[in-house]
């Protein structure tokens, strides 16, 4: 199915919004993905994940997901127990913003998942949900 775009606001003239998605491969370390590069400033403004099998928390053994640039963390989300907690299966959750995610023209941005202890996340998706500015 093709998406069809919704026209611009009048004063969203000089931006632009747009979807990214990402699919992943289950991981049984830590790995970085590269996904995405910026062809202008781009603010990121939501990132949801979805896995169809899910994740529980664990104190130990768990999974921090990033989206960032470079070294710079735009969003995460940790199956840590005290952090965000468990990855239901097949159900959206929405990364924590960073307190100013942006990205500047030619940035690249990546999906880092950082293993602690032994766990392996099952294969996912992100959806990136930004705009041009």
């Amino acid at each position: 199915m093709t998406a069809i775009p919704t026209p611009r606001r009048k004063d969203d003239f000089v931006q632009e919004r747009f979807p990214v998605t990402w699919d992943f491969a289950a991981a049984s370390a830590t790995r970085t993905d590269k996904f995405f590069r910026c062809e202008r400033n781009f603010i990121l403004e939501q990132v949801d994940l979805i896995d169809p099998t899910g994740l529980a928390q664990d104190a130990a053994n768990f999974f921090v997901i990033t989206v960032q640039d470079g070294a710079t963390v735009l969003a995460t989300w940790s199956t840590q127990t005290g952090q965000q907690g468990s990855l239901p299966a097949a159900t959206f959750e929405t990364l924590v913003n960073a307190a100013n995610p942006q990205a500047a023209a030619g940035d690249t941005l990546s999906l880092v998942l950082t293993l602690h202890g032994t766990q392996t996340l099952p294969a996912g998706r992100i959806v990136v949900h930004g705009r041009y500015f």
